[in-house]
C-alpha cells in the first residue's frame, strides 16, 4: 500500500509504498525520496496520527542493502546501457528507482551484483570529463 509518511526530525512527508507486518510494522517497499533516517528494504516502527497518516518512529531492522544514488542526464537515464546495468541489478536481487528523469538510486547486496562501476564507466563514456575535486552527488560540474 501506498502511504505518507512524516519524517518529523528531517521536516519531510513523503509518500513511499509500504508492506504491513503482522506484527504491526511496515517494510519500506521503495526509498521514501530524500529520507536519511531510513531506506528501501527497512522494517520501520510508524505511528498513525489522527488525520490517518503515519508518522515515522524508528527502524526496527535495518535492510541488509547498500545504497548509491546518481544525478544522471536524461542521455544516460534512458539509454540502453543503464537499462542492461538495472536488469542485471535486478536479476541478482538488487532494486533501483529514478525519481525527478535523472536521480537514480541503487540498492545492491554486497555479495552480489554491484553496479556502481559500470553506471560510472558509462558517464565517464558519454561525458567524457573527470569528476571535480568536491566529489559531490549534486555537483553541476561532475553529476555523479
Amino acid at each position: 500500500m501506498n502511504i505518507s509518511i512524516l519524517f518529523a526530525n528531517e521536516g519531510l512527508t513523503t509518500s513511499v509504498m509500504v508492506r504491513e507486518l503482522p506484527d504491526g510494522f511496515f517494510k519500506l517497499m521503495e526509498h521514501p525520496i530524500f529520507s536519511e533516517s531510513a531506506k528501501y528494504g527497512d522494517v520501520v516502527e510508524l505511528t498513525r496520527t489522527k488525520s490517518d497518516k503515519y508518522e515515522f518512529v524508528r527502524v526496527v531492522e535495518s535492510s541488509e542493502y547498500l545504497m548509491e544514488d546518481f544525478v544522471l542526464p536524461l542521455e544516460i537515464a534512458e539509454s540502453n546501457k543503464l537499462t542492461s546495468i538495472l536488469d542485471k541489478l535486478t536479476n541478482s536481487g538488487g532494486f533501483w528507482q529514478r525519481d525527478f528523469g535523472g536521480w537514480l538510486v541503487v540498492f545492491y547486496l554486497a555479495n552480489k551484483y554491484d553496479p556502481r562501476r559500470d553506471i560510472k564507466s558509462i558517464y565517464n563514456h558519454t561525458q567524457q570529463k573527470e569528476m571535480c575535486e568536491t566529489r559531490t552527488l549534486f555537483c553541476a560540474r561532475c553529476y555523479v
